[in-house]
């Protein structure tokens, strides 16, 4: 799959761009993975919120365009939630620079799944 290929790539690149040691690489693993799950999810959360906006301003629906700005925000919250919780924990193991060029460098995989996502065909082709 092209977007494993991708991760384990990334995975290499930190390693090399904040000069971990194999131990350190492996400690940044587990700390990035104990928070993989809930980013995950609160993904899935986001999708699922943003399915409906069409059709709530299609009927322009007062009430479920309130509940939206409602779940949204609350989404955002725990979005910073984990940021906090993620950035405390990625400083046991890493530097502050060195969480910096992480989040940086996050994003940047992201960014490029993103744009693989939208040039690939529907699922079962990927």
């Amino acid at each position: 799959m092209v977007e494993e290929r991708l991760r384990r790539s990334f995975a290499r690149r930190i390693q090399e761009e904040l000069g971990l040691t194999d131990e350190a690489g492996e400690r940044l693993s587990e700390v990035v993975g104990a928070f993989a799950q809930v980013r995950a999810e609160l993904l899935r959360d986001e999708r699922g919120l943003r399915a409906g906006v069409d059709s709530l301003l299609a009927e322009d629906d007062e009430d479920g365009a309130l509940t939206f700005l409602d779940e949204l925000a609350a989404l955002r919250l725990r979005e910073t939630e984990l940021l906090r919780a993620e950035q405390t924990s990625l400083l046991e193991v890493l530097t502050p620079v060195q969480v910096l060029r992480y989040l940086l460098l996050r994003e940047e995989l992201g960014s490029r799944i993103r744009r693989l996502r939208t040039r690939l065909p529907p699922t079962g082709m990927r």
